[in-house]
């Protein structure tokens, strides 16, 4: 696997829909990779949850396009229209893509197997 340490990591993951456009898991997440030295790109730090979808799209793609090489998936993400389409371009930009529910072993500081987290 290649070390996070040195990429930029995307966070994506649902909002629409989801109690407070799910911004506090979003933010949880980014506060505890952050912890680790990650540099991270938080959808929920450039959105205000009152923008229209495409607005808040059209800015999350910039991001993901200008400073990202890696992604990290929130539990729920399959059913997102958005972090389906960050999905798709990153795996077509050949990005590794972790699943957060799986970089526990990171989290914890504890070993693990070389390839757990890793989606693409």
């Amino acid at each position: 696997m290649n070390d996070p340490g040195y990429r930029t990591l995307y966070l994506a993951g649902p909002m629409t829909g989801m109690p407070e456009h799910n911004y506090p898991a979003f933010r949880e997440a980014a506060r505890q990779l952050r912890g680790l030295g990650l540099w991270i790109i938080n959808p929920a730090d450039l959105n205000e949850a009152s923008r229209p979808w495409d607005e808040c799209m059209r800015d999350n793609l910039v991001e993901l396009g200008l400073r990202a090489d890696g992604l990290v998936l929130l539990p729920g993400w399959q059913n997102s229209r958005g972090a389906t389409l960050e999905v798709e371009i990153a795996r077509r930009m050949g990005w590794p893509i972790y699943r957060y529910e799986l970089l526990s072993w990171w989290l914890s500081g504890v070993e693990a197997d070389q390839n757990e987290g890793v989606v693409a």
